[in-house]
């Protein structure tokens, strides 16, 4: 055998069995997993530690930092629940939608080969849209993702969920959110005219059930007369609509009809004379300076929204100004409502003796003209805005 004219062919050989053998440990060791360590909540921490940035560039292009950040998202959204990873990554990035987190530096996540990444201590996902979104089904509605039109100049920023660290809440973290996702998209997009939420009014049903049942729900003649409908009683009334939500949520009162209406009368005293306990989304938005925009029946028409709300869901506008409202709020307990030009001017309507909604209905809460729905609950006449004054629950504004 000639051994000198093999021996290139039998190295080139054993060179090969020796890198395969190499490699396979090292294949076994990647794909074990690596055990994740949290690091604890940081204690001694003010609002000038935690910083804002867009959760793309926290998530970056390492798979194991998607994996920690987005199991962090996913556990904190309570708001709308997240299905899986790419629902939670269309939220994110996926058209006409982006996604703020907060951060601290020492609030990270640890494998065991020594990598860390920073940990949100809460989000604000938010819609880019052109018009004020009063359906948060549209939103969050998955099959409709290849059919969105992407909107390049948008005027409208949605932020439709904000959800915090339980610890970090004391801090206001929120409030610093929602502060430094509209600076950022002020800058990215010089489209945007508008800055609004699309919230649940959590708690709203709750308030419902316990006024209807101690006979102490504040209703006009008209609106009761709406309500009940065939004669029932407003306790009665109030049982069949829940129920008839609970069983069919498609069913829920929508923006347009006479029933929609009332409850959005209803939803406005809610929020003027809720309490931190009762209206907890309210009084946020509220003291940090945010206006009513509108008031919208049928906005959520889920399970989730039937139990929360009856469907019933607020814009909160942070408009220029909200440092000096937000300080007005703490002090007076004033509820702003955003009011707007249409074809009847700016006006108001007393929607009974002692409350007076000031909102424009013109394209804002029934889409249709403030007059029709005066005469359609036999409100009294519409009154000047200019000239009219309340007991301080409820008060007008331009900004």
């Amino acid at each position: 055998m000639n051994w000198s004219a093999r021996a290139p062919a039998l190295l080139s050989c054993a060179a090969r069995l020796c890198a395969q053998t190499s490699r396979a440990p090292s294949r076994r060791v990647c794909s074990a997993a690596k055990p994740v360590s949290y690091s604890p909540f940081p204690r001694a921490v003010s609002r000038d530690d935690i910083h804002v940035h867009r959760a793309e560039e926290l998530i970056g292009n390492c798979a194991w930092k998607q994996g920690a950040v987005l199991a962090s998202l996913k556990e904190r959204e309570r708001v709308y629940p997240v299905g899986s990873d790419d629902d939670l990554r269309w939220r994110i990035s996926g058209r006409n939608r982006t996604c703020y987190v907060c951060v601290h530096s020492d609030y990270r996540a640890f494998d065991g080969d020594g990598r860390s990444v920073l940990l949100p201590l809460g989000a604000v996902y938010i819609y880019l849209t052109n018009e004020l979104s009063g359906n948060v089904q549209k939103i969050l509605k998955a099959s409709a993702r290849d059919k969105e039109e992407d909107v390049p100049s948008p005027s409208h920023a949605i932020f439709y969920s904000i959800s915090t660290h339980e610890e970090a809440a004391r801090l206001g973290i929120g409030n610093k959110l929602i502060k430094g996702a509209k600076a950022d998209l002020a800058a990215r997009y010089p489209s945007l005219a508008c800055f609004s939420t699309l919230s649940p009014m959590t708690g709203f049903r709750a308030w419902l059930e316990d006024r209807a049942k101690d006979d102490s729900l504040p209703l006009t003649d008209a609106e009761e007369r709406i309500l009940c409908g065939n004669g029932a009683s407003v306790a009665d009334a109030v049982r069949r609509l829940i129920a008839g939500g609970e069983e069919k949520p498609s069913s829920l009162p929508a923006a347009d009809s006479p029933l929609g209406a009332v409850l959005v009368a209803l939803g406005a005293r809610y929020i003027a004379g809720g309490s931190q306990v009762e209206n907890p989304i309210a009084q946020f938005h509220l003291r940090n300076g945010a206006l009513v925009a509108r008031i919208v029946a049928g906005a959520d028409r889920s399970r989730r929204g039937a139990r929360r709300s009856l469907g019933l869901m607020a814009n909160y506008e942070y408009a220029p100004g909200v440092s000096r409202r937000g300080q007005r709020f703490r002090r007076t307990h004033t509820v702003r409502l955003r009011t707007y030009r249409g074809g009847c001017g700016r006006m108001a309507i007393a929607l009974s003796t002692d409350e007076c909604l000031f909102v424009s209905i013109v394209a804002a809460v029934c889409r249709v003209s403030l007059l029709r729905v005066s005469l359609r609950l036999r409100c009294p006449a519409a009154l000047p805005l200019a000239t009219f004054a309340t007991r301080g629950q409820l008060c007008p504004t331009t900004r």
